[in-house]
Parts: structure tokens; sequence; C-alpha cells
């Protein structure tokens, strides 16, 4: 029942949401060579600048969202124009890191002499209204702007001059760049009254007062002109910032000088600072910059200063992120003089450790420099680790002692030493068990037992963390025995396989059970529910070491979302290919894997039953039965798209929506509208269409109120085998919709049915 229980829970779940389509990825679409010619004169474009007239920018592309995507330094200078000329709440983002100039400083950090284009600012400053500043959104997307210039020694020289009370920059980061004014200058924005968030820059800045890394002056409200004030959140700079006195009223004193603000009349929060990053002449203001007599009004929650062992060790990340779920800050290494990044990447995430290691960051580090630290990047470490001075052992310890926050889940703990484990060493390497020393004292002790023991408690990883168990039977081993005696999960009776890569996309993964002491053995194949687009095989979590107690294999499959590109024939490529290594797998323990029930609830029972029919001749593995609950039988049935009998839109979504996935499903595309066009490729994804005198056996079990998946598809599948001469069995659930969850003896009598089948359908004889 446990299996059957765990299902159920997952129907509940999926039966009352659609997974929304990932939204734009921000990368520039594919168009014609034309997009190198310059459209003013004909003149060939070079960083997005005509090199015939150097006046003339490449206009960037407009995405859905009405967003610019910026790709090159002549789309931003463009994007400018703009603005500036009186368009200013056009939106933009970045697409990929952006250089303004070739190199502005030499390898020793020097200012190079010479002529560089010079930048000028987004929005133009005005004392008494927003006209002219920019009231859009820029979004840095967390990409890199460098080699930006100006030393015009204007006032309000900055990326932005002047951002306005509806202007938002966010993600954005500025470094390498050269800004030098009189007064308002910054290396983001000159004058604030909008909201500046998440975004940092390392840039030089010069000038007299009102000067500052993220933003000269952070404006108070004005009631009389109607003006907000400006917002500075979860930002930092580390850039030098130098106040340089002139002749006035203060003698020859530099003043509002700060490394987050100069002058500050609004709101600023959980900004960070490089010490020693700010000089000035005379009397200054360091820090926030809010006071001319040069008084700190530094406190902890709005500016704090940091040395550049604190941003490197990956403590500014963690208090940039401010425990806000989503990534958004993150850092690639923990060597000296690294910095915080802004990036969605859940392994850049920075995790407090405990107060005697610290900050926990990806140690290993982005080395092949593709803005994520994944499974590449451990493998050029361990080849690194692997050489002929070290031994297996040695990496072993290696791999084990890099404390990361792996899965991004903000605490250091067995999930992340199992992900390192298998992205070093995967499947293979099984037989070698890593210890979890949580505390870092290079001992596998009862106090890391305790902490193994309370995340599977907690059900953080469910069997996952029983490749790093420690030696809980004390006998200087952490081998099988202990995963045994801590974990009632047996690999001494099993070749056990987590997380095994099957193919070359990043769902390609299969958990895998093979009871030891077998000759030939069948498999339970598990297939996990989601309308196709979402769910995982962590569905069946505990189910694999039941089968496997009884004497059968258990596979459960993660297998390609539905999208444009990829359909439901694209799934069963997958399936076909998983079970092809789990055949291999088989066979190289001299098991032979015979045969496959497969079993799955809603979109899982559709695949169940789709693959068990559709590739019975190709499958590596043959098919000899199949259980499905609740899972659609034929995809063609008007249905899916309005409720005749209720007279309502199906429950999964309105018309349109349900058209989408169906377009995904058959890929087909088509509207509610154009449905009929749609039904033979709708059809050629539906298993009701592929029985014939040699299908399988088959357990059908559907809610007789089912207003998801229809009823009807369920009496039609029993008609089609019954007119075959097919043994199964029709199990109708009275009282209960497509959580199956109302009618206790149906439920009861799946679980007997489910195993009446395995143990007459699939083998299991000892070697």
């Amino acid at each position: 029942m446990r299996f059957l229980s765990l299902i159920l829970a997952l129907l509940l779940v999926v039966s009352c949401m659609i997974v929304p389509v990932s939204g734009a990825d921000y990368t520039r679409s594919s168009l014609v060579s034309e997009l190198n010619t310059c459209k003013t004169c004909g003149g060939t474009l070079s960083n997005g600048f005509c090199l015939t007239d150097n006046s003339h920018y490449e206009e960037p592309i407009k995405d859905e969202s009405g967003f610019y995507e910026i790709e090159n330094a002549g789309n931003l200078y463009w994007f400018r124009e703009q603005v500036n000329n009186g368009n200013n709440s056009i939106n933009c983002r970045l697409t990929c890191d952006i250089s303004d100039n070739t190199d502005i400083y030499d390898s020793n950090g020097n200012l190079i002499s010479g002529s560089f284009r010079a930048w000028t600012p987004i929005g133009v400053y005005s004392a008494t209204n927003e006209d002219d500043a920019f009231n859009g959104v820029f979004d840095g997307c967390g990409y890199t702007l460098r080699n930006f210039y100006n030393a015009n020694e204007d006032d309000y020289t900055a990326l932005i001059g002047y951002l306005g009370s509806s202007g938002i920059v966010r993600n954005v980061n500025i470094s390498s760049s050269y800004f030098k004014g009189g007064q308002n200058v910054s290396g983001l924005v000159a004058f604030n009254r909008g909201t500046i968030q998440n975004s940092c820059t390392s840039c030089a800045v010069e000038g007299t007062r009102y000067l500052a890394g993220i933003a000269g002056q952070n404006a108070s409200a004005s009631s009389i002109l109607n003006l907000s004030a400006g917002t500075i959140k979860n930002c930092y700079s580390v850039g030098s910032i130098t106040g340089t006195g002139t002749s006035g009223f203060l003698g020859s004193s530099a003043y509002y000088v700060g490394a987050i603000c100069g002058n500050n009349g609004g709101t600023i929060s959980n900004c960070f600072y490089l010490s020693g990053s700010v000089s000035a002449d005379g009397t200054a203001q360091y820090g926030v910059g809010a006071s001319r007599l040069g008084t700190s009004s530094d406190s902890a929650g709005v500016t704090e200063v940091k040395t550049i062992a604190q941003f490197s060790s990956g403590e500014v990340a963690y208090l940039l992120q401010n425990n806000d779920t989503v990534p958004i800050w993150g850092q690639k290494s923990n060597t000296l003089g690294t910095l915080p990044v802004i990036s969605d990447k859940p392994m850049h995430a920075v995790a407090k450790y405990d107060s005697e290691v610290g900050y926990s960051v990806g140690s290993i580090g982005d080395l092949n420099d593709d803005r994520s630290i994944g499974a590449s990047d451990y493998q050029i470490f361990v080849n690194m680790a692997l050489n002929e001075n070290n031994t297996e052992e040695i990496a072993n310890d290696i791999v084990t002692f890099t404390r990361a926050d792996i899965d991004g889940d903000r605490v250091i703990d067995v999930l992340d030493i199992a992900q390192v484990w298998r992205l070093y060493f995967g499947f293979q390497k099984l037989d070698v068990y890593g210890p979890g020393d949580f505390n870092g004292d290079g001992v596998c002790t009862e106090e890391d037992t305790t902490n193994i023991k309370q995340a599977v408690t907690n059900k953080k990883c469910v069997g996952k963390s029983a490749l790093m168990a420690c030696d809980f039977n004390g006998d200087g081993r952490a081998d099988g025995y202990d995963l045994e005696e801590a974990f009632g999960i047996s690999a001494v009776d099993n070749y056990v396989y987590f997380d095994t890569k099957y193919g070359d996309n990043e769902r390609h993964y299969f958990d895998l059970y093979i009871p030891k002491g077998k000759k030939t053995v069948g498999i339970v194949l598990m297939l996990h529910g989601g309308a196709w687009i979402g769910g995982d095989e962590n569905e069946f979590a505990g189910r694999l070491e039941q089968v496997a107690q009884e004497g059968y294999a258990g596979v459960a499959v993660r297998y390609r979302y539905i999208d444009e590109k990829v359909n439901l024939d694209d799934i069963m490529d997958d399936i076909e290919q998983a079970m092809t290594l789990v055949k291999e797998i088989g066979e190289s323990h001299g098991v032979e894997i015979s045969g496959f029930l497969s079993t799955g609830g809603s979109a899982g029972g559709h695949l169940s039953l789709h693959y068990a029919y559709s590739r019975a001749d190709t499958s590596p593995i043959p098919p000899k039965a199949v259980a499905s609950y609740c899972g659609p039988a034929d995809l063609s049935d008007e249905y899916y798209y309005y409720n005749e009998d209720l007279q309502v839109n199906n429950g999964i979504g309105d018309k349109e929506t349900v058209a989408e996935i169906l377009g995904y499903a058959s890929g087909y595309p088509h509207t509610y509208a154009t449905r009929a066009e749609a039904k033979e490729a709708l059809k050629f994804v539906s298993p009701i269409y592929y029985i014939d005198e040699n299908t399988v056996p088959t357990i059908i079990n559907h809610g007789m109120k089912d207003d998801i998946v229809p009823y009807r598809n369920a009496v039609d599948l029993d008609a089609k085998l019954t007119e075959y001469g097919i043994d199964h069995v029709l199990n109708s659930y009275p009282t209960s919709g497509h959580g199956l969850n109302l009618d206790a003896e149906n439920m009861a009598l799946a679980e007997q049915l489910l195993w009446e089948y395995i143990r007459k359908h699939l083998d299991s004889v000892d070697a």
C-alpha cells in the first residue's frame, strides 16, 4: 500500500495544476545576416557600431515582453539615445557580457593612456522634474559591463545619469570602468530616485562631491515636486572611490564621498563595501556618505564595511542573498580576491556552515568558465586529483571534504556530499563509500552520524543519503553493512544505482535496484506523473527497495519534459535508452533481466501503457505486463479540450492551455479552433491505437468521477482489450476523481492486483 499511497498523493498535487512552460531564456534570436550591416548607411557593424560612421548604432531586438535585448555595446548606445531623446520609459536586459572599449586597464590595474570611446549616461538630470530621467527597467541579468569610460569631468557622470521615481536598475555588474566628473559621480547611478537592487560595481570613480560606487546621491522625497525618495538594497561596491578637493565655500575639501552612496536622503539596506576603497582630500564621508562632516553612518542592515577576506569567503554573498529563496547571489570559489556573483545558478549558492568553519562556497570553482559549477567542473577537478602522485583514496578525501552547497538549499548536508560523489564517480564507484564529515574535523563520528540520520528522518534525501554512510557498526569501514544498519537499504543483498546517467539530457537519470544472487529476474519499470511537464523519479522512493525485497528488480526513470522540441515519442526514446543501460548493468553482474512490468499514475500511467504497447518490438527488455493508474489512453478524445458532460472546460486548464500541452505531446502544434487537424498526430501517441493480439496483460485503475482524464478513456481501453482477447482488469473507483483516494476497497484491490501481475508475469530465478 505504501507505493500506491505515494502515487495517489502525487496525483492529487498534479491534478490541481499545470506546470508553466519556462519563460524566455534571454538569449538573442537567430536572425538573417543583415544584422551585420548598418541599416542607416550600409556599413559593416562591429560590437554594434558602424565602422563607416561611428554615430550609427545597431538597433537591438525587442522581445515579446517589451524588453530590448542588449547583446553588444552598440545596442546599449542605441538604447541610451532613445531614452535621452524622450523615450525614457523603455526597458532593456543584457543577454551577455558587454565591453565598450578594449581594455582600459593594463595587467597591473593601471589606467592605460590613450583615446577611448566616452560614455554618455542614460537619463538627464533636472532639479525640478523627471521628464528626462530614465524611468524604465535596466536588468543586467547577472552579466557584466566592462571598460566603460568617461573622463570629461562633467556632473552626473555614471552608467545612468538620472534614475527617476519609476526607474529600476537590477542585477547589474559593472567593472573595470572609469568615471571622472565633478559632482554626482558613480559607477552605476549618478542621481537616484528609483530602485537599485542586487547590483555591484568595481569601478574607479573620481569627483569633488556626491560620489560613490552605487549612487552619487540617493535622493530624499519632495512633496512639493511630487518626487519620490530613492531606494538602494542588496548591493556592494569594491571599486576605488576618490574624492578630490576643489575651491568653493567649503575650501578645498571633497565632501559627500562614500562607497555605496555619496549623499543619502532615501532608503539603503543590506549593502556592503570593501575596506579601504574610499579616500578623499580634507573632510569626507566614508561608507554611505550621509554627512559632509565625515561622521560615519554605517550600521548593520544598512551599509557595512568588509575585508577582502570576507568578500572572498562567501560571507558577503550569503548576506546579500538575505534569506531570499530565489537564487540571486552566489560565489564561484573562495580564492582570496574572488567576489560574489549575480547568478540564478543554484550551485553558486552560499551556505552558512557554522561559526568555526564559516561560509561555504563552491570551492572547486567554475573551472571551464561556463557560468556554472557542474559535472564538467568536477570531472576536471578529479582528473587533476587522480594523477600519478595521488591514489584514488586521496582523491576520495579531496572530494569528500570539499564543503559546498551543491544543491543550492543553503545548507551543507548529506545531499551535497551525495551530489559531489555522483558527479565524480557515477554508479561505477558505488562500492566505495565516502564519509559524511559534517563538522569538518577529518573523521566520521557520532555527531556526523546523527546529522546523516536526521537528514533521512526529515526526508530531505530519501535513500540517496545512504551512499554517504559512516561506520555505523564500528568495524572500521563505511560499507554496505553500515547502509543496512543505518538506513534499512540492503546494499549487501542488492546492486544499488542511484542517480545513474543514461543519456545526454539533464533529466536523463534513473534509480535502480537489482537483487543479488539471481540468474534471471524481471523488473518493475516505474514512470512518474506530472502532466509530462513536471515530477521526477523520487515519486517512487521506497518502492524500489520493496520490490527488491520481494526478489524483483526495480527502476524509476526520470525523462525529459515535453515542450516545443520534445514530444511523447521522444520520451519513448528516453525510456528505451534507459532500459538499454539497465540491461547492460544487469549483464555486468551476470543477471539476465528478462522482462518488465511498467507502472505509473496519470502521465506516468500513459507512458507505462504507451511504452509497453508501442515499443514492444524494439524495447531491449520486453514488456510482460502493465499497471496504469488513471492514465490517458486516447489523447484524441475531444474531452481533453472540453467536458461535454459537465459543460465546462476540462480541469487541467482552459481550452488553449490544453491545446498547447497536447501540441507538445503530439509534436503537432494547434489551437482549440484547429484541434481536428491534430487528431491523427494525437492518435500516434495514444496507447489504445497500438493494441493487437500480442498486447501484454493490463491493469486499468480509474476514477469514475475523474475530471482530468475521462473515465470513458478507461472504458474504451477495456473494450479494445476485450475485443482482442487480452488478459486485463478494469478496477473502477465509483466515488473517486483523478486522485483515486475516495475508494479504500479499490485501492486495496489495486495493490493486490499489482503484486499478482508481478508474480505471475515476471521472472525471479536464483543463480
